[in-house]
Formats: C-alpha cells, sequence, structure tokens
C-alpha cells in the first residue's frame, strides 16, 4: 500500500479482485495505513491517486487512536479477518495468494474455524507500518 512496501503493492490487485467478485454486503474491505513522519497523509493519497485501481477505502492514521491488536502490527502486509461479531478470527502475515483470500471467506461464511483450514499462508517478512483490515459481515 506505501509507496516503499513492495509486498503491499503485490496485494493491491488481488484485494481489487476480491472486491470484483465478492459484494461489498458480504465483504468490507478497509486498507489502513499508519501515519509516520515518512508516511504522510499526503504521501498516502498521493498514491492511492496515482495507483487509480483501488475499489475499496484506504485511510491513513495514527496508530495511536486504533485499538489492540489493530495497533500494534510489526510486519507487513498483515491482514485481520474479523467475524460479523467482531471477534478476530485470523491474522495473515505476508502477501496472501487471492486465492487464498476467497477460501478465509469462503470458511468464514461457512463457519470454518481457521484451525481447520489448510492453506499454506505465508510467516511474513517485510517492513512495518502498514496493513489491511478486511472485515467480512453477513
Amino acid at each position: 500500500m506505501a509507496p516503499w512496501c513492495g509486498p503491499c503493492k503485490m496485494e493491491i490487485p488481488d484485494l481489487v479482485e476480491l472486491r470484483k467478485t465478492i459484494p461489498q454486503d458480504q465483504l468490507a474491505i478497509v486498507a489502513i495505513s499508519y501515519v509516520s513522519q515518512d508516511n504522510s497523509e499526503e504521501v498516502v493519497r498521493q498514491f492511492v491517486q496515482q495507483n487509480g485501481t483501488f475499489n475499496y477505502p484506504v485511510a491513513a492514521v495514527d496508530k495511536a487512536i486504533l485499538p489492540a491488536p489493530l495497533n500494534a502490527v510489526e510486519y507487513i502486509p498483515c491482514t485481520f479477518w474479523i467475524a460479523p461479531d467482531g471477534t478476530l478470527k485470523i491474522t495473515t502475515v505476508g502477501v496472501v495468494p487471492l486465492s487464498d483470500m476467497k477460501a478465509l471467506v469462503k470458511a468464514a461464511a461457512n463457519k470454518v474455524t481457521p484451525t481447520n483450514l489448510d492453506l499454506p499462508l505465508d510467516s511474513g517478512k517485510a517492513g512495518r507500518m502498514m496493513f489491511r483490515l478486511a472485515l467480512d459481515y453477513y
């Protein structure tokens, strides 16, 4: 999501495709970028405008205003999969392929717990500061 985050940028097309295939009334996607001295609101705004492919909201926020665990991300990209009742179901770190994203959404819709999933999720390695927040609600 940030101009300096290669893995975040790699996920953008898959998140755009996920939004195209799953209606907004079944899946909410919100990208959040931590504001810092090097990653200002203006930097995020310019990146979103230059990229031009986002079909989901992008916000630049001070992480201090976010609740835990959303304010404690150390590696990016990081995705929080949150159930309609607000419970955190799974957190993924690193690039998650579109097929895995779809499987996670399908599992949530079928009330499958993350421990029953058989997905090769990346253990993650990358910088800090930005993460994706995916909320599924039905």
